[in-house]
């Protein structure tokens, strides 16, 4: 999904090659936004138990903005 300045997927994985995992990366494109803040979360659950393996915005809804600050590299969401 792809909204303005933020984009949001989700999928599913293996960690180490095991496991059965639900992901969800959320990220802030700064530039479109206007700040040049990128901005970022990964959510990691295990799909079997539903338990969190990971989420670096802890107790936030799914649907909320990211708050980490991505330290290198950038960001960027192109549109069609």
């Amino acid at each position: 999904m792809v909204a303005g300045a933020k984009a949001q997927y989700k999928g599913v994985g293996t960690i180490n090659g095991a496991g059965n995992y639900g992901f969800m990366l959320t990220a802030v494109d700064g530039a479109i936004k206007g700040d040049g803040t990128d901005l970022f979360r990964i959510k990691i659950w295990d799909k079997a138990t539903d338990q969190l393996v990971y989420d670096n915005q802890l107790n936030a809804l799914d649907t909320d903005d990211p708050t980490t600050v991505i330290s290198g590299g950038s960001i960027v969401i192109h549109t069609k």
